[in-house]
């Protein structure tokens, strides 16, 4: 005879497994410290049969859609047809994956201005998430609440990037490098009537797609907070007349544009001729973007 309360009792023990399964599958990537954290973020190489792009990636887990992501800027992965990351496992081993037809899998925003982009990673062909256990992960914990963003402090915010800058090669170990910075701008008002805050940093190219932390020691226990992702890097502008011109071009020691008023890590520049010096002012989109990008 069939029991229908017995046949309700399963099915709800099947759906609690089922969640979980799911709540275990990103528990167990949490950051719960600073090793952890290390283990957030991969570098990056877009390629395609004109050239490549380096940069940097970190990993976000949408607790809501359940599933897994590589955030990066879209100047880093747009125009690419392939994309290489890595996994970090231990000091002694580390393991690369390329993604093929890229543009079959990012997410952009329909506006270019948003320099931000979004790489699913559970629909990749051969690519296994649970044999990779080292990699940590973002979630939307991680991301402020109306009433922290409120409390941040201006001038003693412990702010870090992570990131792999500049380099033509693959570090090893696989880890990225640790920057401390500071609000340049408050957080909380919007720079140039966007999205976006400033920082005080020495990132440069191939820092691009580094994730803005904030760390607060809570109780002894260190909170780590998503703040956003730097995407590019403000430098200043000295004017040169066209004799002097041709002189500092040979120069080793600043690089020299035809035309140049600002320059970013990308290199895109505006009218004037001019020495390029870093004024050390980096542009982060903030991370409440990145909920906003998932939901396209």
């Amino acid at each position: 005879m069939f029991n229908k309360s017995a046949a309700t009792l399963t099915a709800c023990i099947l759906i609690l497994l089922s969640c979980s399964g799911q709540n275990q599958k990103w528990m167990n990537r949490e950051v719960k410290n600073d090793t952890d954290l290390l283990k957030t973020t991969t570098w990056l190489e877009a390629l395609s049969s004109s050239g490549s792009e380096m940069g940097t990636g970190y990993f976000f887990y949408s607790i809501s859609q359940k599933k897994f992501y590589i955030i990066t800027n879209r100047h880093i992965v747009k125009n690419y047809s392939i994309l290489v990351f890595g996994f970090n496992k231990n000091v002694r081993s580390d393991t690369f994956f390329e993604i093929d037809n890229l543009q079959n899998h990012v997410i952009y925003f329909s506006n270019d201005s948003v320099d931000i982009a979004a790489i699913p990673l559970e629909n990749i062909p051969f690519l296994d998430l649970s044999e990779f256990p080292y990699f940590k992960v973002f979630t939307e914990k991680n991301l402020l609440t109306d009433k922290e963003s409120s409390r941040l402090d201006l001038f003693m915010e412990n702010l870090i990037s992570l990131s792999f800058p500049g380099l033509t090669v693959v570090p090893f170990p696989f880890q990225p490098y640790i920057f401390h910075c500071s609000f340049a701008t408050p957080y909380n008002f919007k720079f140039q009537r966007i999205d976006e805050f400033c920082i005080n940093s020495d990132l440069s190219p191939g820092s691009s797609g580094s994730p803005i932390i904030s760390i607060r020691n809570e109780n002894g226990i260190h909170k780590y907070t998503l703040l956003g992702t730097f995407y590019y890097e403000f430098a200043d502008y000295h004017s040169v007349d066209s004799v002097a011109l041709d002189t500092i071009k040979s120069s080793i020691l600043l690089p020299v544009f035809d035309t140049a008023v600002i320059i970013d890590s990308r290199r895109h520049i505006l009218k004037g001729y001019g020495t390029v010096v870093p004024l050390h002012l980096g542009r982060v989109i903030k991370a409440d973007k990145i909920m906003e990008l998932l939901k396209r």
